[in-house]
This record gives C-alpha cells, structure tokens and sequence, in this order.
C-alpha cells in the first residue's frame, strides 16, 4: 500500500494483490471536499448518497434508488412483467407481459396523444390507423384504405353496412 503525494495531487495506491478495502468501526465513510462539501456517504446498513454540488442526486434505499433532478440515460431496458411508473400517484404506466405491451393510464383526467405532424399506428408491415394534425384520419384493412375523413366528410372505399338507421338532414347514396 502506497499513500503519497506528488506535488500536484495525493494519492492511496493499492500495489500489491488482492483489493484495496477501506473499513470502519463506525457507521459512516464520509468523503468531503474542503472538509465542508459533501461528496458521497456511505451508510452502515443503509443508503449510499452521492452529492453534486453539497445536494444529494443519487441516493439508494429499502425500495432501490432515488434520483434527485433529472436522470440523462443512453438506454433502458426492462425485464418482463417490470412495469414504468409516471406520475406521482404512478398514473401512468408502460410495461410487457411476456406476451403482450400495455400503456395504462390508471389516474384521472384523459389519456392524450399529442404530435405536430401525424400519429400512426402500424404492425411490422402495414399501416392500420392514420391522424394527421389538421388533416385526415384514415382507417385500414390489410394496409388498403378502407374510410377517411376530409374537409368535405368521409369517404369509405368498398362496402358500407350499417346496423340501425342512418340519420341526417341531407343522404346521398350511390350504388
């Protein structure tokens, strides 16, 4: 074990086998900037706190981690039946089954889907729902349009069966 200082920085160098442990009698490992600044704590039995800036971030606990401003992530991934919480009453929800993927909205209030542009709903090879912001909806069948929907009303393509009666002040059908 090395503990030395080089005239810039100090240093505790493990060199020899095995690994460098740092142990305590006490209920804490405290590390300080300044003697003043908190950096991490290290807690006998409980969390581990990791600071920016003297403000805990990062904190761990009995139901596994607490992050304190906003998280920045590269990816994230889920196992089967993990479900993603949103919401301080966990209103919304995304999660897989195994089998199937759901998106709850468990609060009050609605679910809204909001875009600029268009909302598509598609499987891997076909379109089945269109929305365009101030434009159209239009409905599929088997990637064919089947009914959409234009300043003018909706328009279908191929057969129109209704069950019950078709109401209105003006019905023009053609055959």
């Amino acid at each position: 074990l090395e503990i030395f200082h080089n005239g810039s920085h100090s240093y505790i160098k493990d060199v020899g086998s095995g690994m460098l442990i740092l142990d305590t009698n006490g209920d804490r490992i405290r590390m300080q900037a300044d003697g003043a600044e908190e950096l991490a704590n290290f807690n006998k039995n409980g969390s581990v706190e990791l600071f920016y800036d003297n403000s805990s971030k990062f904190s761990t606990n009995a139901g596994g981690v607490t992050v304190t401003g906003t998280a920045i992530l590269g990816g994230a991934s889920f196992v089967d039946n993990a479900t993603a919480y949103f919401g301080t009453g966990n209103d919304l929800r995304i999660y897989h089954d195994g089998s199937h993927s759901y998106i709850t909205d468990a609060g009050t209030g609605n679910l809204i889907i909001g875009t600029n542009s268009s909302i598509l709903f598609k499987s891997s090879t076909e379109t089945l729902l269109s929305a365009a912001a101030n434009g159209a909806v239009t409905l599929y069948y088997d990637n064919g349009v089947r009914l959409y929907t234009s300043s003018a009303g909706v328009t279908t393509s191929g057969n129109l069966s209704v069950t019950g009666q078709l109401q209105g002040y003006t019905a023009v059908l053609t055959g």
